[in-house]
């Protein structure tokens, strides 16, 4: 199964947080399994998000498009 399909089946199922600010707080609490984060994400969050998914191990994924190919494939824009 490709990465985009991944995503995609696991935004049809509602087992996702999108957006920074929710997925950090959920990355502070030791929820969640992946953080998926588009190629183009600011170097500020890319290291929260890296910071606190290491201490909570919860592996991160940089997706090799941008933001806008990332939230077309989450149906979202």
């Amino acid at each position: 199964m490709d990465i985009e399909r991944g995503i995609r089946v696991a935004v049809d199922t509602g087992k996702v947080i999108l957006g920074s600010n929710k997925t950090i707080q959920a990355i502070k609490l030791g929820k969640g399994e992946l953080v998926v984060l588009a190629a183009n994400a600011p170097k500020t969050l890319k290291d929260d998000v890296e910071t606190y998914a290491k201490l909570s191990d919860i592996p991160v994924y940089t997706f090799d498009g941008s933001s806008v190919d990332l939230g077309s494939i989450c149906g979202k824009p």
